[in-house]
Parts: C-alpha cells; sequence; structure tokens
C-alpha cells in the first residue's frame, strides 16, 4: 500500500478509505450512540487510530459488550525523512529524521488497552510505515497547531507522506491467551508471541501502564521546576536590564535602545511560563483524576479527588513544593494562576506543608513500596522543611 496524504487526519480518511473498500463496508456509521469509521457486513465495525489508543477504550468496551466485533488499526512510523522549503516552495534540505520506530513502540500504547487485548471479538492490526516529511520555513516563529512547542520555531509542516511498502501485523487476542500477535505482512513478516499465563500477561501490562503514568507525573514535577527556574531567572534579567538603563548615559542611545527592546520581549515571558504551568498541573493530575492512581498517597498530601479533579489552590501549591525549587510565598499566586489575589498565599502553603508533616511516614512507606511514585518528592520536601 502506498498513501499520499496533506495531514494526519488526511492519513487516517485515506486508510478509512482504503479499509471501508477492502471489507465492503459503509464509513462514519452511526449505531449505538457511536459513529465509527467503517461498519462491515459481517457484523464488524473497523475504528482508525494513529495515536493515543486508550482514547478509544470506552468506545470499544461499549461496542464489545453489544456483541459486536471491533477491529483497531494502528500505525507505527518506521522511518521519517524530513525534507525542507523555502516559502518559493524550492527545496533547502532533505534529511532522515534520527528517531526510528519499530514494532516494539506498539507496547507503549497497549498498555493502555491491556482491558481487551484477550477478548474474543477484538483485533488488533498494526501498519508499519515510512513517512516523508515536508516542512516550509517561515519568516516569523510560529507554533504548533497543538500549543505544544515551549519556544516557536520558524518552521511549518505543510505535508506529510507515508510511501513505500507498509507491512500490516494482524494481533489476534485468543481466548488461550498463548499467542497474543500473530503476523502476516506484505513484504516482511514478524511474529511476536507471548507465552505464559493470561492472568499474569494482563497483569504485566497493567503494570506497564502505572508505570508509564508514574513517570509522566515525575517528569511533570521535573518540568515544573524548570518553569519555575525560567520565571526568576526572567525577573532578574529583567531587574538587571532596568539598573544598567539607569546607569547608561543619555547619549547612548543605541544601547539603551536595545535594552529596552529585549525589555519588553521579557514582559510576557511570565505569562507564557503561567500557562505552560497551568498545562503541568493538568498532565500531572490526570492519572489521579482517571484512573485513581496514587489516591492514598495525596490523600496522605491533604488532597481529595475533588482536589485534584478542580485542580484547587492547595494541589497547585503541592505540585510546586514537589518541585524542590524555592518558590516566594508573594509569587505563589502568580505561578497558580492568580495574578490579580492581593495578599499571598502563605496560609494555603503552610496547610500543604502541614500536611506533608503530619503524614511524613507515611509518606516514606509509600516512597519505599513504589519507588516510581511521586512519593519520593514528597519524602524529599519534608526533609527540606525540617
Amino acid at each position: 500500500m502506498e498513501f499520499s496524504v496533506l495531514n494526519e487526519s488526511s492519513l487516517h480518511n485515506t486508510l478509512k478509505t482504503y479499509y471501508a473498500i477492502q471489507s465492503n463496508g459503509q464509513t462514519e456509521y452511526k449505531l449505538h450512540n457511536h459513529i465509527y469509521d467503517i461498519y462491515t457486513e459481517n457484523n464488524q465495525v473497523i475504528e482508525i487510530q494513529t495515536q493515543n489508543l486508550v482514547k478509544l477504550l470506552p468506545k470499544i468496551l461499549d461496542t464489545l459488550e453489544k456483541g459486536i466485533k471491533v477491529k483497531l488499526v494502528h500505525t507505527v512510523v518506521v522511518t521519517k525523512t524530513i525534507t525542507l522549503f523555502n516559502k518559493e516552495n524550492e527545496k533547502i534540505s532533505k534529511r532522515k529524521s534520527p528517531k526510528k520506530g519499530c514494532i516494539y513502540d506498539l507496547f507503549s500504547e497497549l498498555t493502555g488497552i491491556y482491558h481487551i487485548l484477550l477478548r474474543e471479538n477484538f483485533t488488533l492490526e498494526v501498519l508499519l510505515i515510512d513517512i516523508t516529511e515536508q516542512r516550509i520555513r517561515t519568516e516569523e516563529p510560529v507554533q504548533s497547531k497543538n500549543n505544544r512547542r515551549r519556544f516557536k520555531k520558524v518552521l511549518r509542516r505543510f505535508r506529510a507522506a507515508a510511501a513505500g511498502n507498509t507491512n500490516g501485523i494482524a494481533a489476534k487476542a485468543h481466548a488461550g491467551g498463548q499467542r497474543l500477535l500473530a503476523a502476516g505482512g506484505t513484504t516482511a513478516e514478524a511474529v511476536v508471541e507471548v507465552k505464559g499465563n493470561r492472568e499474569l500477561m494482563i497483569e504485566l501490562l497493567r503494570d506497564i501502564r502505572i508505570a508509564c503514568e508514574r513517570v509522566t507525573m515525575r517528569e511533570s514535577v521535573a518540568r515544573v521546576g524548570e518553569m519555575i527556574d525560567e520565571f526568576y531567572a526572567v525577573a532578574e534579567e529583567k531587574r538587571n536590564i532596568e539598573t544598567r538603563i539607569d546607569e547608561i548615559p543619555e547619549y547612548e542611545l543605541s544601547l539603551i535602545k536595545e535594552l529596552s527592546v529585549r525589555r519588553d520581549e521579557l514582559k510576557s515571558r511570565p505569562n507564557d511560563i503561567v500557562k505552560m504551568l497551568q498545562k503541568e498541573f493538568e498532565k500531572f493530575y490526570h492519572p489521579v483524576i482517571e484512573k485513581n492512581l496514587d489516591l492514598e498517597l495525596f490523600s496522605y498530601l491533604g488532597l481529595t479527588l475533588s482536589n485534584c479533579r478542580n485542580y484547587s489552590n492547595n494541589a497547585k501549591i503541592l505540585l510546586l513544593l514537589l518541585s524542590g525549587r524555592k518558590v516566594e510565598n508573594n509569587h505563589i499566586h502568580i505561578l497558580i494562576g492568580i495574578p490579580h489575589r492581593e495578599e499571598n498565599m502563605r496560609k494555603e502553603r503552610w496547610m500543604v506543608e502541614q500536611n506533608l508533616r503530619k503524614n511524613a511516614g507515611k509518606v516514606a512507606a509509600y516512597a519505599k513500596m513504589d519507588p516510581l511514585s511521586c512519593a519520593e518528592y514528597a519524602a524529599q520536601c519534608i526533609i527540606r522543611e525540617k
């Protein structure tokens, strides 16, 4: 199979058209309060998801419960070739991305759908694809479509094409659980077998999923620490620039202008940092809200599920403290997104620190029992407070 697509959604549409033709199915089919990518004649639905398989889990579970067969199609990018063009559409460079994918990348996605892997009516089909991505150099730095870039770039992706042969690997869930993945590729074959106890395999995937979510939470703690550092670095640079401007003689107009431009650039940076912090608060508490992950730990830290779900002030302050950075009381309200609060957050901070000290023993025991959890950061925070 060869695909020529304009963007990721077009890849989805192309795959949908291909599978609809192959199965003689109907696209965008409405059934049981769901809209399926494809519905076939033999009472099977086909869903195409290029990433984040876990997002389809509720829909697939509901469909399987109704006795309908489900085939889930997923893509893994093996190689990516990046071609750069200027605004006149002239090719500037062509290179291969150092990042290479393989069938084993699939397992990080499998951890999100381990609940359904061995269901009798469920099939997972994986496509290994090579992508040619075309980018255009822009005159001004631009943000990505999902606003995930921390620093804007002078590059914009405008075309991504999957080229060459695409190997299809069918992953079937057999009732016995002895064979998880069975292959049948167009140009190559790959077989991955999971031997052993069915329940043990599912338990392993569940544990991997929990580990991945805990690592994501730890990464959020690290990023919050970096953002706090940047917040204070920007404030310090701004103060130094203002001091220099006051000391420079008036006839040094060019230097004053240069420093003033830099000062103006720094004015908006704290707001950008605060916006990124709000996203990290959401990422950090997402596993707690959706899966009740480490809810016992957060109860020791004085937070309820409602506190996490509503991103309460105490929940945000706790994450700031877990980062290990020194945060002034009169800056906390800015960092957690309450810029117009007149008084500082000394009382709220004191309450969070009290909860940390109150359950120090339980937090230390939790950190020893689950070393990947954020209990380690909480234990270190307690030590610093002492």
